[in-house]
């Protein structure tokens, strides 16, 4: 097939090709998981215990506590991020994901973050892909850009069935015709001097 395949991609991505589209997108969708992600481990003592304990056990020896600390937080920044590409990765093949998680509905431990490794849970509640789409593009800024867009789209559409459409060589006008007829007037029981009726046409043209 040919034209733009991921067109709502296209609208917030804006790239050349469909592939720098979906993966912009996609990276989108990660960064808007990550802080939600990244909220739910700090709130879990569990895992904050965990990171801790490795944390120890790697750097432990070098007796400098701020290390370890910093160890503990980028451990378990790392894990929020990792359980954010598995959320994306639900997403893209239709499952919906829990907008908040919960011990039940997490994924993702230390020991399977190295390769990603998890068993993946899908969910009957929460957001799915489109529903991020539409986020994503409410999200835009650049309103004129957004729509500069959607006529790149419309003209690809249009191509299909009329392969020399160009979208800046359209000529769009309209006109408005309002016609006014009235009786003829009389005043003091003297009749205008004009016939039965009065007509008169209005009318107003634009284009661009």
């Amino acid at each position: 097939k040919e034209g733009i395949q991921y067109e709502v991609e296209y609208l917030i991505a804006g790239k050349d090709s469909e592939k720098e589209n979906l993966g912009s997108v996609l990276w989108k969708m990660i960064h808007l998981r990550f802080p939600i992600n990244v909220l739910y481990v700090y709130q879990d003592a569990a895992k904050k215990k965990e990171a801790g304990m490795i944390a120890s056990s790697i750097l432990g020896i070098t007796g400098i506590p701020p290390l370890v600390a910093a160890a503990k937080h980028l451990l378990l920044l790392a894990l929020a991020y990792g359980e954010s590409i598995i959320d994306v990765r639900n997403l893209a093949e239709g499952n919906k994901v829990p907008l908040a998680k919960s011990k039940s509905s997490w994924q993702l431990s230390f020991q399977g973050l190295a390769g990603l490794n998890c068993t993946r849970k899908t969910s009957k509640n929460g957001l799915s892909y489109e529903d991020y789409l539409v986020l994503l593009l409410a999200m835009q800024k650049e309103k004129e850009e957004k729509y500069v867009r959607m006529m790149d789209v419309m003209e690809d559409n249009i191509r299909k069935k009329d392969a020399g459409f160009r979208m800046d060589r359209c000529l769009t006008a309209w006109k408005v015709t309002v016609p006014i007829r009235m009786k003829r007037l009389a005043f003091g029981g003297r009749s205008l001097p004009f016939g039965t009726y009065t007509s008169w046409k209005f009318q107003r043209t634009a284009s661009y």
